[in-house]
């Protein structure tokens, strides 16, 4: 057999086939596109830039969101990338890293504390977490970050000082807002340094000191606001070197001295606003350099003086002067500044006549004059004020007729009460068509009512009181529906009617309740009116305040005013001839605040639900001290005239009727009662201890009753009482030993059987051992002197034997309980608050607390 031998070439000579070079270049192509970023646009995720996302997560951790603004700052990733975050954006630096350069949270509701974390996102320009809930400290390293342009950190809730490390490496900063917080302590002069600065805003903090001079280092600013903190001390001077300063807001302060005149310097202002403080002196004349300013308010300061700035101040379109001391006349030269539009010059000194100069003001909106010492009367050519809205010149002491102002189409507001005004209503005021407020109450004008005032449109409040007017209310006033004279209009707009204080004639018009939802208000006190209260009145279902007081009104309150229902919160019905029994009906206006039915003929039981007087019960009524009700009522033994009554307190007043019975119990329920009245009845019985819980009483008065049985002990709880009368009734025993009641007079207690300060000791048969009386629901049980007494004494010596005997015994056969007693006790700490201070407490167990 013969061997073959092979031999093998070790070159490769063959080619690779086609189809194999074309699946090797894809794997090549889709590896290098693995390496790509995932979308167009994407940007390289670089060391910084994750250093970035780690400093923001660190933050959050701190933040509590909870509506998850910050939900897409989830990453778990080795290399976060926060660009697409919510409030972040990311920006190339110069060096081609992408990095944070604004991060915006503001207006997130977030909260919590600051760190530093924010402080390692280097390459940050803007910096906005306003209007969230952050608090504590503003962190100083918040000042490395060398080229933040806008830090806004207002309207959170941030404390402590402004740390002065803030302008450290910050010199790029063009906006620095930290108003609305909590901030404290001065403001530091190394602001000064922010020589970019645009805006600084510090208002509406706590801050205090003086305002540092290093502000007139800020040669870039253009609004500057400190408003509403605690700053003391003058104006600097340096301010005047802010040459591009277009606002300065320094009110609500406490800044004295007087307005520099280096603040004319400022040629680019446009509003300054420096009011609320205790500035005094004049204004400076060097203002009327400020060309460009449109606001001036200078209210509620010390000045005496205006010098004549006004005729080169010709763009000036606010000016707030008042609340000062300003005497002299009025510029004539405001005449000039054609471009004003609210000219408020109230509560002055101002003396003289109006300059007619003012009608110049074409475009005037409103004009405040009132609270003056002017004289003469509104001149004609303040009719060329065609814009005029809103023109109040009340208590000013003008004089003579009132004016025509037939051409003030626009006029809404019209005051001119408390002057001494005199003549009749103008027959041209028929033409203020656009009228709401017309006040011309506390005059000396005459005549009658002219029926035309029920044809304006507008007209919601009408107060015509304190005149010499006469005649009957015209029918226009009511008549809102149906067919109506050709002089009447539909009034569905009246919400106020005041008349009181006149020399009116006849009823309240039949259909005063066609006016519907619109009023509000109808207030005739001392007016001469007469009759019976139309039904229609209850159709005032959002009627608040009624006072028919000091007039000559019969008959019974109509039920139908229980349709007015919780709207209700003043029924004033006093001094009338009102008769009939009580009107269980008014249980059910349970925003009752101030109700006085006294000085009529009502007879019968107090049959009233107090529980569901629930304003009374616990303080819903109303706090609106913009709604103006004036009523006069009785308490603390006088009589009283409360202005916004609303505002301050809650009133009732039963007194000098013929109601009988026993004093409900159920009356100190009404835990807000201010004033209560029972005088001038016939009440009987004894007084409720339930009294006791009307702890806000200041006056409480049950004279000239039957009431009987000793004084309650426990109204010496009351600590607000400052009157309390009792006198003329058949009351005995001794008079309760408290401090408040060691105040009242021996009148106060005259006319019963009692004894005790401040009338005579206690004797015979005054018995001072029934000053302690216990009365549930109307009936009185009251321990008597002797056999009862020394029963009781028995009964308790007994006991107290019998307790002795029960606890030796089980000291002596429990040997745990020995030994418990035995044992020293261990002092319990807690915690007490007390008026807002803390106090530790130790308590023995088992003691009383």
């Amino acid at each position: 057999m013969s061997t073959r031998r092979v031999v093998c070439d070790n070159r490769i000579h063959w080619p690779l086939p086609p189809l194999l070079l074309q699946l090797l270049l894809v794997i090549i192509i889709g590896a290098l596109v693995s390496i790509l970023p995932q979308e167009v646009g994407a940007y390289p995720v670089k060391k910084n830039h994750v250093s970035d996302a780690h400093a923001l997560l660190k933050f959050a951790e701190g933040v509590e969101d909870p509506k998850g603004y910050l939900k897409s700052w989830q990453d778990s990733s080795d290399s976060p990338d926060p660009c697409p975050w919510y409030g972040v954006i990311c920006n190339q630096t110069a060096s081609g890293e992408v990095r944070v350069t604004h991060l915006d949270l503001a207006n997130s509701s977030l909260s919590g504390n600051l760190g530093c974390e924010l402080a390692q996102l280097t390459e940050l320009t803007v910096l906005d977490l306003s209007f969230n809930g952050f608090k504590g400290s503003i962190p100083a390293c918040l000042g490395s970050l060398c080229k933040l342009e806008e830090l806004i950190l207002g309207s959170n809730a941030l404390e402590g000082s402004i740390p002065s490390g803030l302008a450290h490496c910050t010199t790029n900063l063009e906006v620095l807002d930290l108003s609305e917080n909590l901030l404290t302590g001065s403001i530091p002069s190394s602001l000064g340094s922010l020589s970019k600065l645009q805006k600084l805003d510090l208002g509406t903090n706590k801050l205090s000191g003086t305002i540092p001079s290093s502000i007139g280092d800020l040669g870039e600013l253009v609004f500057l606001s400190l408003l509403t903190n605690s700053l003391v001390g003058s104006i600097p001077s340096a301010v005047g070197s802010l040459a591009k300063l277009e606002q300065l807001l320094l009110f609500d302060n406490q800044l004295n001295g007087t307005i520099p005149s280096s603040i004319g310097n400022l040629e680019s202002l446009i509003s300054l606003r420096i009011g609320i403080n205790q500035l005094s002196g004049s204004l400076p004349f060097e203002l009327g350099n400020l060309k460009r300013l449109r606001f001036l308010g200078v209210t509620n300061n010390l000045l005496t003086g205006i010098d004549t700035l006004f005729d080169r101040m010709l763009g000036l379109q606010v000016l707030q002067l008042y609340n000062n001391q300003i005497s002299g006349p009025i510029p004539k030269e405001l005449g000039k500044c054609s471009n004003l539009t609210l000219l408020a010059l109230y509560d002055n000194h101002f003396t003289g006549k109006i300059p007619p100069e003012l009608g110049n003001l074409a475009n005037l909106e409103q004009l405040f004059l009132y609270g003056n010492n002017l004289q003469g009367g509104v001149p004609a050519e303040i009719e060329g004020c065609k814009k005029l809205q809103q023109l109040d010149i009340s208590q000013s002491g003008l004089s003579g007729p009132l004016p025509e102002l037939s051409d003030l189409q626009d006029l809404m507001l019209l005051a001119l009460w408390s002057n001494r005004f005199t003549g009749g209503i103008p027959s041209s005021w028929r033409s203020l068509r656009a009228l709401q407020t017309l006040d011309i109450s506390n005059n000396s004008l005459s005549g009658e009512i002219p029926s035309f005032l029920g044809t304006l449109p507008s007209l919601e409040k009408l107060s015509l009181y304190t005149n010499h007017l006469t005649g009957v209310i015209p029918e226009s006033l009511g008549n809102l529906s149906g067919p109506i004279p050709e002089s009447l209009v539909n009034l569905t707009a009246l919400t106020v009617v005041q008349l009181g204080n006149n020399f009116l004639s006849g009823g309240i018009p039949w259909n005063i309740g066609n006016v519907g939802r619109s009023l509000i208000t109808l207030s005739v006190p001392n007016a001469g009116l007469e009759g019976e209260i139309p039904l229609s009145l209850g159709n005032c279902t959002r009627l608040i305040a009624l006072d028919l007081s000091r007039n000559r009104f019969r008959g019974e309150l109509p039920f139908t005013l229980q349709g007015v229902g919780l709207s209700l919160r003043i029924l004033s019905v006093r001094q009338n001839q009102f008769s009939g029994e009580f009107p269980t009906w008014i249980s059910d206006l349970g925003n009752l605040q101030v109700l006085d039915l006294s000085k009529n003929n009502f007879s019968g039981e107090l049959n009233l639900n107090f529980s569901k007087l629930t304003s009374f019960v616990n303080g819903s009524g109303s706090t609106d001290d913009q709604l103006k009700v004036d009523i006069t009522i009785s308490a603390k033994g006088g009589t009283q005239s409360l202005i916004y009554v609303l505002s301050m307190s809650y009133f009732m007043d039963f007194s000098d009727n013929s109601f009988s019975g026993g004093i409900p119990p159920e009356i100190g329920d009404c835990s807000q009662l201010v004033y209560l009245t029972l005088s001038g009845n016939q009440f009987s019985g004894a007084i409720p201890t339930s009294l006791a819980n009307l702890g806000k009483l200041e006056s409480l008065d049950l004279s000239r009753n039957e009431l009987s049985g000793p004084i309650p002990k426990q109204l010496t709880s009351l600590a607000y009482l400052s009157y309390f009368n009792v006198s003329d009734n058949r009351l005995s025993g001794q008079i309760p030993d408290g401090e408040t009641f060691r105040t009242f007079p021996p009148s106060y207690f005259a006319g019963n059987n009692l004894c005790g300060f401040p009338l005579g000791p206690c004797s015979g048969n005054r018995a001072p051992e029934i000053a302690y009386s216990n009365v549930a629901d109307g009936v009185e049980t009251v321990p008597r002197y002797g056999e009862e007494s020394i029963v009781s004494y028995w009964a308790v010596g007994i006991g107290f034997l019998v307790g002795f005997a029960g606890v030796a015994a089980i000291f002596v056969f429990n040997k745990r309980a020995r030994t418990a007693l035995l044992k020293p006790p261990t002092p319990v700490y807690s915690e007490a608050v007390v008026f807002n201070k803390h106090y530790a407490v130790y308590r023995w167990p088992n003691s009383a607390s």
